[in-house]
């Protein structure tokens, strides 16, 4: 699918906001609510989004992309992070990690 300049707009909205309005998507980019409905249904065609009740969000899948970009990310660094760690902890000790 090639995206118009508006359907892009509307995805990178969708990366900050996770969910947006039909109205708010059409008073951010000057179009009617109507516009960004034929732009919303020709994407939810594709699985670019899932269509919600006023609405668009983006799908759990894609929701999961930019973890799993930043999983491989480094992945060689990570790794020998990983493993100088595990050589400080001793049977017995307990480890967490957060974000």
């Amino acid at each position: 699918m090639k995206q118009t300049k508006r359907q892009l707009a509307i995805m990178n909205m969708l990366q900050v906001e996770k969910s947006c309005g039909i109205t708010d998507l059409a008073n951010k980019l000057d179009v009617s609510d109507e516009t960004i409905r034929r732009d919303i249904k020709e994407m939810a065609k594709y699985g670019a989004v899932e269509k919600i009740h006023g609405g668009v969000m983006l799908p759990n899948s894609a929701l999961e992309a930019p973890f799993l970009r930043r999983l491989e990310a480094q992945r060689r660094e990570k790794q020998k992070i990983a493993k100088l760690a595990a050589s400080l902890i001793v049977d017995g000790e307990t480890l967490m990690i957060d974000n």
